[in-house]
């Protein structure tokens, strides 16, 4: 896959680190919201080699606790 086919990894990435959270804590914050998520498909995301759904970015805006338009770059 492109890089540039997953526009939110490297957000998704900055905004854990910014809450301290680890892949494990946020995987398992998604999955209480009812994501069906691994820590390493959260990983292939964070690293751009999966292409994030648009589940993903809505589960992950939540999680994080931002606007989805966060995840994505300016």
């Amino acid at each position: 896959m492109r890089r540039d086919a997953n526009l939110i990894g490297r957000n998704t990435a900055r905004l854990r680190n910014q809450r301290n959270l680890t892949q494990s804590m946020l995987v398992a914050r998604l999955q209480l919201l009812g994501c069906d998520i691994t820590r390493d498909v959260l990983c292939n995301i964070e690293l751009q080699r999966y292409a994030a759904t648009d589940q993903h970015a809505y589960y992950l805006a939540k999680a994080l606790k931002v606007e989805i338009r966060e995840l994505f770059p300016s």
